[in-house]
């Protein structure tokens, strides 16, 4: 008998679908949401982040804010998770009871398996699929850092559905050796390749992706573990106006130990702007949403043996801006 029919050991069909989006920092997590929402079509989504810092939907799909909860287009929802993820799930099933499915974007240090097993604690919730967004030009690098590689792997290998993104970055012989490379690590999740998040909707959504059901039967769930650990993480605030391109060049300094940088600052012409700083890659985008403090805040994302607070704190003393601890 099929899994999920009447008469199984489970129902694998009662409950609200949560589909859980994991991937390293940067691997294009929030673009994947993103074109989600823009495929939902009359689907009434609810997303949940549990990352350092703000999700960045993008300002066209977002309707209005109501106690730290976005409504977006199409009667979907986006909600912050906070340090309580149990509870969080529980929150939203009470307060959207008529979503059609949960999109989780998980923490990008996290283990995104931990994150579906923990769905299932939750009466009404239902682990979906894990599907782990991967950048093909990053990729190679970090399972070769000695320091990164076991998280890396270990994100990979609890996929159902690998999505590689920044696929044009690479030719052909290079996505032939990326795929055969994910295929050693996780042989049962297929793996499609696209470009700003471009995946059809229903694939993403597809509950039972492979063998997602059978996998789901005798797992015990368990909480969440010290999965961000191996990471440090620093919140930075502005008490004015900053020269966002400049704090950039200065954030790409190797000695930092930066992994990922991101937030939303007030800069110096008056705009407003998210900064999303990657390894040696920096990106200024114009923002609609106010940061939570008067001229902004910026995460900072680092391996704890390699992110240095001091010399950060020291190389920033001319943006006025100051740090505290996050993580």
């Amino acid at each position: 008998m099929l899994p999920g029919r009447t008469g199984d050991v489970m129902d694998v069909d009662a409950g609200v679908p949560v589909t859980v989006i994991g991937g390293y920092l940067g691997a294009g997590k929030t673009t994947l949401v993103n074109s989600l929402l823009r495929q939902a079509a009359g689907r009434r989504l609810a997303v949940l982040v549990n990352d350092f810092g703000d999700l960045s939907i993008d300002a066209d799909l977002i309707e209005g804010a109501d106690d730290q909860v976005l409504q977006l287009a199409g009667g979907c929802v986006c909600c912050t998770i906070g340090s309580d993820l149990v509870a969080a799930l529980a929150e939203l099933r009470e307060r959207f009871p008529d979503v059609d499915q949960v999109l989780l974007e998980a923490s990008g240090v996290a283990m995104p398996g931990a994150v579906a097993s923990t769905v299932t604690l939750i009466s009404g919730l239902r682990r979906a699929a894990v599907v782990v967004v991967v950048a093909a030009d990053r990729l190679p690098g970090l399972l070769a850092d000695s320091y990164l590689s076991d998280t890396i792997e270990r994100q990979l290998a609890a996929a159902d559905l690998l999505i590689v993104g920044h696929a044009s970055d690479c030719d052909a012989s290079a996505m032939v050796r990326l795929r055969e490379r994910l295929t050693r690590i996780n042989a049962r999740a297929p793996v499609i390749a696209a470009d700003h998040g471009r995946v059809p909707i229903d694939l993403v959504l597809e509950p039972r992706l492979n063998t997602i059901a059978n996998d789901s039967r005798g797992l015990a769930p368990r909480p969440i573990g010290p999965a961000n650990a191996p990471f440090a993480s620093l919140t930075l605030t502005a008490s004015g106006p900053v020269d966002a391109d400049a704090l950039c060049q200065a954030l790409h300094a190797p000695d930092l130990g930066i992994e990922r940088a991101k937030g939303v600052l007030f800069c110096l012409d008056g705009a407003l702007r998210v900064v999303h700083v990657l390894g040696r890659d920096c990106r200024l985008e114009r923002s609609a949403n106010p940061p939570r403090s008067a001229y902004g805040d910026l995460v900072i994302i680092g391996l704890r043996e390699r992110l240095d607070e001091a010399r950060l704190l020291r190389s920033l003393a001319g943006f006025q801006i100051t740090g505290r601890r996050y993580l």
